[in-house]
Formats: C-alpha cells, sequence, structure tokens
C-alpha cells in the first residue's frame, strides 16, 4: 500500500510498500494566506508577504491543507480561491490562491 502525503515548501513524504521505478508522485503549487488572527496558527510557514507557498499532491482540498499547515477549521469563516467563495471540500488546483478569512466576533 502506497502512503503519500502534502509537505510544506516543496517537501513531499511517501512511503510505499510497491512504489516501482515508473510511478509518479503529481504535484501542483498553491498558495494560501491566513487573514486576522489566524496568521498565529501558522506562523512558523508565513514567508515575508504572510502567504504560505505549498507543493501539495493532486486532489487534496482545502481542509486537509488547513489542518496540514496548522489552520482551525471553527475560526474560519469564509474561504477564497482566486477570487471566489468556495467550501472546505473545494478540490484544489495548480496555481490556486486561497485566502481563509477568521470569524469576526464583537459585541
Amino acid at each position: 500500500m502506497d502512503m503519500i502525503a502534502c509537505g510544506i515548501n516543496g517537501s513531499l513524504n511517501y512511503r510505499s510498500d510497491n512504489l516501482s521505478k515508473n510511478s509518479v508522485i503529481l504535484t501542483m503549487s498553491v498558495t494560501f494566506q491566513p487573514k486576522g488572527l489566524l496568521k498565529s496558527f501558522c506562523r512558523e510557514h508565513l514567508k515575508g508577504e504572510e502567504i504560505i507557498e505549498l507543493n501539495i499532491k493532486e486532489g487534496q482540498t482545502i481542509e486537509a491543507v488547513c489542518l496540514e499547515i496548522g489552520l482551525p477549521l471553527n475560526m474560519i469563516s469564509l474561504f477564497v480561491v482566486n477570487e471566489k467563495s468556495k467550501t472546505k471540500d473545494y478540490l484544489l488546483k495548480n496555481g490556486d490562491k486561497v485566502k481563509c478569512v477568521a470569524i469576526i466576533g464583537g459585541g
């Protein structure tokens, strides 16, 4: 059974019992931009412009990547992908730019 995991900043971790020389692991590049207090959960991954550049395997959702980089889903009110609102189940595509907007409270 092959096990492949998404990695931060281009790292790709995999374990395989049956991975042959001809196997291809397809990855793609996406950018995440946490907004507001969400930045405090993933500071170690943020670049100078407060973005996170990732190389991930094909077929991953926003939810899976958020969990990997430490963003708490229960604190995100909106996902914006390429300037369009999406759900956490959205399958990411190469070149996607994802903004994660924090829940804002008040009273």
